[in-house]
């Protein structure tokens, strides 16, 4: 292994990596939240953080909070939600390899705008049922814009 690093990327936060990964003495970083946090495994602290700006978040919420399924905001690598939210993700993922890893991987709140507006979001997940995802949230999310530079 002389010579190459191992760096674990996936689009979850920290709390979503494999135990026997994180114990691997061999693997030092991990790039997680879909590259929005680079992390020193061995030190435990955050080398790079991506957050979304304020502006964003205040406009994520505005515009698909009450009309999605599942609202997550992922602040320091943690997913927080309201229970609602956890009670939609429980059923979707029920029976599947998901279920255990969003069991011990969220965090229920009373009020997830608070996290939203704490400044230090990694990375805002917002889902839809079928009924719910009609024309009016499609124009809400183009005319968005978040990430425009």
């Amino acid at each position: 292994m002389k010579g190459n690093v191992i760096v674990p990327i996936t689009s979850s936060p920290i709390s979503g990596i494999p135990k026997s990964i994180l114990e691997c003495k061999e693997i030092e970083y991990a790039i997680t939240s879909n590259g929005a946090v680079t992390y020193n495994l061995k030190e435990n602290r955050i080398i790079d953080n991506k957050c979304l700006p304020l502006s964003a978040c205040k406009r994520i919420y505005q515009s698909l909070y009450c009309s999605a399924s599942i609202f997550e905001v992922f602040v320091g690598g943690v997913a927080y939600e309201d229970k609602q939210t956890f009670q939609n993700l429980m059923r979707r993922y029920c029976n599947t390899m998901y279920f255990e890893y969003i069991s011990r991987s969220r965090k229920i709140v009373n009020n997830v705008e608070d996290f939203l507006y704490s400044g230090k979001v990694d990375e805002v997940s917002v889902m839809f049922d079928k009924n719910n995802a009609d024309h009016t949230v499609i124009h809400n999310i183009r005319e968005m814009q978040v990430f425009r530079l």
